[in-house]
């Protein structure tokens, strides 16, 4: 007997649910498609309608002169500017002082990247990994204001051009062996003591010139100011003639000769096993990081001590205690590492690298793969050491060029074939301006050319690709 529903038998029943289902599975990742497609194509134009909305709002601030903050919040620039079509839920946008723009933004099942150079894609769900490539790298400059004296009107100049960037700082080498180019109460190079000329202050005693703690604290307002990290690096355990010249003064030969080692490039070491050594330095460390104590970074140097070879892992560690137990989160440059030593060494403290100095040293994807984050700048690419003989405009628009044609983040040293693997535990790269043979180079010069290589180098790395 064959049972009948409504003028269909069962069989007939089922197989007409069968071809339904059929359809169903052809047709619903077909809609599904359709569906995000659409949405997709919503929200690409939602985006366009952003940039264009954040171009006139940038142009309009342009011509009204106010450029000194860049757009970087989504909410902040939904605040301000009326823009049509889907919000996302959070990303970031970013433009740069010549108006380019890059851009994440999240619209809950999908995400967008825009680069500076101005591709964009769509991802799905599956490809959210993608968005944790697009992160701002620090950048920054770092000034030598030991070997040549900058006005604190100057050096605001250099944050003015930091302030355009997210994520930027400035780092102050302020001692060398030719001077201590900030102030010491410790060891007699105050403010009241110095003679005064057009805001200049000099030692009379060294008849160099320095910035007092008055100035310093100005300096360090104007970038808290303009969202400009500040970094202080008081250099030791080599390059310490500025503070044996101080100390000679104030206590004499015969103190200072215990500890003042080596002669000619390396008179500026200091032998940090002698007890009075230690006690010189903490006595410098003690005045100077009780002023930065607001300050999150503080550099400790290190850089080309060729004395105690064996002695100095300890004292490294010693002194980076001393700091971190003090708040600070510790930097030093690179040349102490080796890859025999460097599990030796306190992985807290952050790595400067400017150089590779051989095959025993660690490379940057040994600091790496060892836990240390590093920050890099180049000894060949990045290093402006201005003089009378390089600053024609020849040499000046080589360097520039280089930077943009040749380097790139992933290349840690000058030779062709030293790249990362990966950007793991890397937090940045800079510029360095160093004042060896500056004496008789226009400060314009030295401003222009700066800015040239800083802004030629974070075009090269604002996105980690």
């Amino acid at each position: 007997m064959k049972y009948k529903i409504n003028g269909f038998t069962i069989v007939e029943l089922l197989a007409v649910l069968i071809i339904l289902g059929i359809l169903a599975l052809i047709a619903v990742p077909v809609i599904l498609n359709l569906v995000r497609d659409a949405r997709n194509n919503a929200n690409i134009k939602s985006i366009d309608n952003l940039i264009r909305a954040s171009k006139y709002y940038y142009s309009q601030r342009m011509i009204d002169d106010e450029i000194s903050d860049n757009i970087n919040n989504l909410n902040d620039v939904y605040d301000v500017i009326n823009v049509n079509g889907n919000k996302p839920e959070k990303g970031s946008l970013y433009i740069n002082k010549t108006g380019d723009i890059a851009l994440y933004v999240d619209f809950g099942d999908s995400y967008y990247l825009k680069k500076f150079d101005g591709e964009g894609k769509m991802y799905n769900e599956k490809s959210k990994g993608d968005v944790d490539l697009l992160q701002i790298v620090p950048s920054g400059i770092l000034l030598d204001v030991a070997r040549k004296y900058y006005t604190v009107d100057q050096i605001k100049d250099f944050i003015d051009i930091l302030s355009y960037q997210k994520n930027s700082f400035l780092q102050l080498h302020f001692s060398d062996d030719p001077n201590v180019g900030i102030e010491s109460v410790y060891l007699d190079q105050t403010k009241d003591a110095a003679t005064v000329s057009n805001g200049i202050y000099t030692n009379p005693k060294t008849g160099k010139s320095f910035l007092t703690f008055e100035q310093v604290k100005e300096i360090m307002d104007y970038c808290k100011e303009k969202n400009v990290e500040f970094i202080p690096e008081i250099d030791v355990p080599a390059h310490m003639t500025g503070f044996f010249n101080l100390a000679r003064i104030k206590f004499g030969d015969e103190y200072v000769n215990k500890f003042a080692k080596g002669t000619g490039s390396e008179s500026g070491n200091i032998d940090i096993v002698v007890e009075e050594a230690q006690e010189f330095i903490y006595s410098i460390y003690d005045e100077y990081t009780e002023f930065f104590k607001d300050c999150d970074i503080f550099h400790m140097g290190f850089d080309e001590y060729t004395y105690r070879i064996d002695e100095k892992l300890d004292f490294i560690n010693d002194l980076s205690s001393y700091l971190i137990n003090k708040g600070f989160t510790v930097r030093m440059w690179n040349d102490s590492i080796t890859k025999d030593n460097m599990d030796q060494i306190n992985k807290k403290i952050q790595i400067t690298y400017w150089n590779y100095f051989g095959t025993k040293y660690a490379t940057v994807p040994d600091l790496q793969e060892a836990g240390f984050k590093v920050i890099l700048t180049n000894a060949y690419y990045l290093f402006f050491v201005p003089s009378t003989a390089n600053t024609n405009e020849h040499d000046l628009n080589y360097t520039v060029n280089d930077i943009v044609n040749n380097w790139t983040l992933e290349k840690w040293d000058n030779a062709q074939n030293t790249s990362l693997v990966n950007y793991n535990n890397l937090i940045g790269s800079f510029i360095c301006v160093w004042n060896e043979f500056s004496e008789e180079v226009e400060y314009d010069i030295i401003f222009n050319q700066t800015s040239r290589m800083y802004n030629a180098m974070v075009n090269k790395i604002k996105y980690k690709n």
